[in-house]
């Protein structure tokens, strides 16, 4: 293994940088992908527009006013891996640790998600 003695003698971290930069992508595709879909969904769906009776879950409600907060979760991410990626010492437990952290929050913001426009649409088509 090379030595990298600018890191205190710990072995070379060119690793890092493609799981965070790969960590990053994910997460900018989650955030896309729910955001637009929820946008689409809150501002133009068929229960928004031509029903002004119609009323949601609370939980739908409460998702209907911060589902912007999901374009958060890609800065959290490469703030999270930057700080990370430059750690001096026990870099790979400190990236194994982040990563799962990471893949769990993006995969409960989907699954929540999922939730949310499941609850969402079924209160529509059941009224």
């Amino acid at each position: 293994m090379s030595q990298d003695p600018g890191r205190n003698g710990s072995e070379s971290s060119g690793w890092v940088l493609p799981v965070v930069i790969g960590a990053v992508i994910c997460s900018i595709m989650v955030a896309f992908v729910t955001v637009s879909v929820s946008f689409i969904e809150f501002h133009w769906a068929a229960w928004t527009r031509y029903r002004s009776d119609f009323s949601v879950p609370a939980l739908v409600q409460i998702y209907r006013e911060t589902y912007w907060a999901g374009c958060l979760l890609p800065i959290v991410t490469a703030l999270a891996g930057y700080h990370v990626a430059n750690r001096k010492t026990d870099k790979p437990k400190a990236i194994a640790w982040w990563a799962s952290i990471i893949a769990i929050a993006n995969l409960g913001w989907f699954l929540f998600w999922l939730l949310v426009l499941y609850l969402a649409n079924q209160a529509f088509v059941l009224r």
